[in-house]
């Protein structure tokens, strides 16, 4: 397995796989003076379980 990513991310549920579980898109945090921003990551959808292990996810998106 991958080694933990300690960047904060945002995640954002984008389908769910066979066994019914959240298959999440990464998102990056931009905070630039009192707003913030957020931009898609180049990292491949992936299982909700397996992302919270390899990246550190502080928030979701709608």
């Amino acid at each position: 397995m991958k080694e933990k990513d300690h960047r904060n991310y945002l995640a954002k549920v984008v389908d769910t796989n066979k066994d019914g579980k959240p298959v999440v898109q990464l998102f990056t945090l931009k905070l630039e003076g009192s707003s913030f921003d957020y931009e898609e990551c180049d990292i491949e959808r992936m299982d909700w379980d397996v992302a919270k292990k390899i990246y550190s996810v502080i928030g979701f998106i709608k």
